[in-house]
């Protein structure tokens, strides 16, 4: 009997490792995420900056040009060359990049929180073993005291199982 209950600590050591790595490996991909996210927010807030300096020399250049056709009365371009400097074009073009840019946001934030939601299980079997209580582990991890018990309910009796499938 000594033996068996030796396999089963074993088994119990192998998954517990397994998740631990799986939970690191969680933690790495939530910063990893982060980390892509502010680097879009950067490259967005940089976008618009770059935008709104490409429009002020935009309507800076059409005012030279309005001016120069109204003191000598005559037109700058013709018909087919504003066409090519089709400034509406333009924009429309600038704001269908920044709506691509802010669905990829949207979807990075979907992915980092549905990892969130992964860490908080990890983080709350770490506070558990160390010693904290329900409300302190609910407060810590900024989650309601029954979102939490509800966590370690599930994954106590995800525990039982694999143990029973083990037997």
């Amino acid at each position: 009997m000594p033996s068996i209950n030796k396999i089963i600590l074993f088994i119990n050591l192998c998954i517990l490792l397994a998740v631990t790595m799986q939970i690191l490996k969680q933690k790495k991909l939530v910063q990893e995420n982060r980390q892509i996210k502010e680097d879009i927010e950067e490259l967005v807030q940089e976008n618009s900056r770059i935008v709104e300096v490409i429009l002020e020399e935009l309507e800076y250049k059409i005012n030279v040009i309005k001016d120069h056709e109204a003191k000598h009365g005559e037109t700058v371009f013709n018909h087919q060359q504003r066409e090519h400097y089709d400034f509406n074009k333009v924009l429309k073009d600038n704001i269908t990049e920044n709506a691509k840019v802010e669905e990829i946001k949207f979807n990075i934030e979907q992915e980092t929180k549905e990892e969130d939601d992964s860490q908080d299980i990890g983080d709350i079997f770490s506070l558990k073993e160390q010693g904290y209580s329900l409300p302190e582990i609910a407060e810590k991890l900024n989650m309601s005291q029954g979102e939490v018990a509800l966590n370690i309910r599930l994954q106590e009796r995800l525990q039982a199982i694999a143990l029973a499938d083990t037997k």
